[in-house]
């Protein structure tokens, strides 16, 4: 059996984004755990690439993680990464887009989800 104590008093640098565990059941073991953000949901709405824009604003959640940040939509998880939050909504735009040209280029041979995907693809956006 473990035993994890967690000294409530402690505080970890601000860079450190673990929290280190010594087992006593053997000292020499040592784990690191992540500590994460919850995610932040947020709405985004308008203009996207290729003279398109989305028909109504969507729901989508941000999470840090470790070194990118990945912005995804929730139903079809969906999702763009990189370093910043702002480059990971470009490219999350891109990709959506995108997404819907590659769906609809391949439309007469989508099984049900990924039809059910571009269905719901071209619900949300529309050419300017």
């Amino acid at each position: 059996m473990y035993t994890i104590t967690v000294n409530a008093n402690s505080r970890a640098s601000s860079g450190d984004r673990y929290v280190h565990i010594l087992s006593l059941a053997d000292a020499r073991a040592s784990y690191q755990l992540p500590i994460s953000s919850p995610p932040i949901f947020r709405t985004i709405r308008g203009a996207l690439p290729g003279g398109r824009r989305l028909v109504h604003p969507l729901t989508i959640m941000i999470e840090y993680d470790d070194e990118e940040v990945v912005v995804s939509e929730p139903r079809f998880h969906m999702h763009a990464s990189a370093p910043t939050e702002a480059e990971a909504l470009i490219a999350f735009r891109r990709i959506l887009s995108g997404y819907l040209d590659s769906l609809t280029r391949r439309e007469k041979t989508l099984g049900p989800p990924l039809w059910d995907q571009l269905n719901y693809l071209r619900s949300l956006i529309t050419s300017e």
